[in-house]
């Protein structure tokens, strides 16, 4: 096992297929390795088959630091993450079960999880809830954490908004992908209907990057097939707010 040297026999594998049992210490963690080769009736041994696994004992890290406009803010982190849950229950309803309302895969460190879902209607008003975020890996481990909170008639929340306006794209790319390649010698990006807006807002990789209608910059200083991650928003006359992607609309998250 791993750099050992040294070959354990296994009695009654006399067969060319079967299974056999390894004892590993109860205290190991990380990735290793395991070899198998096979002995003839001479004793000479063939060579060695190796096969590389992971052991992980330690649960996901869930946080749940708050609940704002309805939108869970914490953390969910695991090197082998493979899911995690958000569900509702009425807090003092010892008979209630957990009501699933969100989901995903994607970690978050100190940001923002999901939308509770407490806006939903099944959430009657004046009701305090637990909600709770539980995160699983692969490897089986399970860890949550829950958050109490009251549901005010006077609470705002935020929402979804779904995609309206896309970013256009060159070469005959389709509309309805959600990537698209640029080329090094275009200059500059629009949105459908870009006309409609009086004002604009580009981000590239999160970071506000141009407040015109177009965004206009030299793509050729950008690191040649790297993926980068370009959101706009904007603002007709009327005051009504467009965006290239689904983001959360809110207050003060």
């Amino acid at each position: 096992m791993d750099d050992s040297s040294n070959w354990i026999d296994v009695k009654v594998t006399d067969k060319l297929k079967g299974t056999f049992t390894v004892a590993l210490d109860e205290q190991m963690t990380g990735t290793h390795s395991i070899k198998v080769r096979g002995v003839d009736d001479t004793g000479a041994p063939g060579e060695a088959a190796r096969v590389d696994f992971n052991i992980d004992t330690i649960a996901p890290t869930v946080q749940i630091l708050g609940i704002s406009q309805g939108i869970v803010l914490g953390t969910i982190t695991d090197d082998n993450l493979a899911s995690w849950t958000i569900s509702i229950k009425a807090k003092e309803d010892e008979t209630a079960e957990f009501v699933e309302t969100a989901s995903g895969t994607k970690t978050v460190s100190n940001g923002r999880i999901a939308l509770s879902g407490l806006s939903d209607e099944q959430f009657a008003e004046g009701v305090w809830y637990t909600v709770k975020v539980e995160a699983r890996d692969h490897a089986g481990n399970v860890s949550s954490d829950t958050f109490d909170i009251l549901k005010n008639a006077t609470d705002t929340y935020a929402q979804m908004i779904p995609t309206e306006h896309r970013i256009l794209r060159s070469l005959g790319q389709s509309m309805q992908e959600n990537h698209f390649l640029v080329s090094r010698t275009e200059d500059r990006l629009q949105m459908e209907d870009s006309n409609l807006f009086t004002s604009a807002a580009w981000f590239v990789d999160g970071e506000l990057v141009s407040e015109e209608k177009d965004y206009k910059t030299d793509f050729s200083a950008f690191e040649e097939d790297k993926r980068y991650g370009i959101a706009a928003a904007g603002k007709d006359a009327a005051g009504a707010l467009y965006y290239t992607g689904d983001i959360y609309v809110g207050g003060t998250v």
